[in-house]
């Protein structure tokens, strides 16, 4: 496979929620690295409002790079998050099933 479309396999993120009435879903989201955002702040998790709209928290799982730069499939590593709703910035139009969060500051 090219390395452009290799690299892309590992942009999807998965994400795995807990509801505020107790219910769980799973999601998916994807990294984005916004160029003109200032350094340190350039990645961004891009999702849908529904998948993290009503989670109080949130795990977001991640491919761990091997010591050879290559992935370690079957070997994630994930993030904890609480509160995890209002970390997400949906658009405003509630037609548009988007959120994103910044991702930079918590790796």
């Amino acid at each position: 496979m090219p390395v452009p479309a290799r690299q892309l396999l590992y942009t999807s993120v998965r994400i795995e929620t807990r509801n505020l009435d107790g219910s769980s879903g799973t999601g998916t989201s994807f990294v984005f690295k916004d160029a003109a955002s200032p350094p340190g702040q350039q990645l961004f998790l891009v999702s849908n409002k529904h998948v993290v709209s009503d989670a109080e928290s949130g795990l977001i799982y991640f491919t761990e790079q091997g010591p050879d730069g290559l992935p370690m499939l079957g070997k994630p590593f994930f993030l904890r998050n609480d509160g995890f709703a209002q970390q997400w910035h949906g658009h405003p139009d509630e037609s548009v099933d988007i959120a994103v969060m910044p991702l930079s500051w918590q790796l």
